[in-house]
């Protein structure tokens, strides 16, 4: 009886590792340090945008070109993957992160859009 309590409990335990080895593990958070060229559109209007980041933590740093009118604006915000918020100026970004690219809702001082960025 003993015996076969034995190799019922091993049985049960090689099955458990076995489970235990086919969970997939989720990929770390994205770190967005570099820079991201995409279209900024707003309505009927679109235009080129390239963000330049960098990021420490859970902070991120840097500059927000408008590629159409070579203006640049200073930005700063929170990333938490895959959300990350940016503020610089009038602008308001609002985008979920992927390793190579990120996609969300923009809002400067002329209204509210979607941008959509590749890492470039």
């Amino acid at each position: 009886m003993y015996r076969r309590l034995a190799t019922a409990l091993l049985i049960i335990s090689a099955a458990l590792a076995t489970i235990g080895g086919c969970e997939s593990e989720s990929p770390g958070p994205v770190n967005v340090t570099g820079v991201w060229l995409g279209t900024v559109t707003q309505g009927e209007v679109g235009f080129n945008v390239r963000l330049t980041l960098t990021q420490v933590g859970t902070d991120v740093t840097g500059t927000f070109d408008n590629l159409s009118t070579d203006q640049s604006t200073g930005m700063s915000g929170t990333h938490i993957s895959p959300d990350m918020t940016l503020l610089g100026g009038a602008i308001r970004m609002d985008v979920s992160v992927g390793t190579n690219v990120m996609s969300g809702r923009y809002e400067d001082g002329r209204g509210v859009g979607t941008v959509e960025l590749t890492r470039e």
